[in-house]
């Protein structure tokens, strides 16, 4: 996203230790190891390059960008071929050291479980993370109501 992470853990009730486990060594200490680093910018570089062929994928950023102008949200949310190619595993380290705190967390829990034990659960995975501080609002959009906008298609 834009300016978030998100993420799913889903598991057998017999299966929660370690479930929790996991999920905390996850976000408490990831790897991002050179090796996964790179098939992952591969991946998106493939994502990227089929977008670039998808007439509402373009039309899309191109609203994005008009709408937006120099608002952070005109930026492309799965970056740029030059950005994720400089990408590297040690920019991942530093960005979890700054951005990943509790301040910017929401947590949501569905299932069959009780508001206390979703209390314990959220605990028992960020407990530990930074206070740090909760996201500073982007600056207001520019109005561009009602204009049209031509992007001819280059290749």
């Amino acid at each position: 996203g834009r300016e978030n992470v998100g993420g799913t853990l889903r598991y057998l009730t017999r299966y929660e230790d370690t479930a929790l486990t996991l999920a905390r060594e996850a976000l408490h200490s990831p790897a991002f190891r050179d090796a996964d680093v790179a098939r992952l910018k591969a991946q998106m570089l493939a994502a990227l390059n089929m977008q670039e062929n998808d007439p509402d994928f373009r039309a899309a950023r191109l609203m994005m960008v008009q709408t937006f102008g120099q608002n952070p949200y005109a930026q492309a949310a799965r970056g740029t071929p030059s950005t994720i190619k400089n990408l590297t595993a040690a920019d991942l380290r530093a960005l979890h050291k700054t951005q990943f705190s509790r301040a910017r967390l929401l947590v949501v829990v569905v299932g069959d479980v009780t508001a206390a034990k979703a209390g314990r659960i959220a605990d028992t995975l960020f407990a530990g993370l930074p206070k740090g501080q909760a996201l500073a609002a982007p600056p207001a959009p520019r109005q561009n109501v009602g204009q049209t906008w031509y992007s001819p298609w280059q290749d």
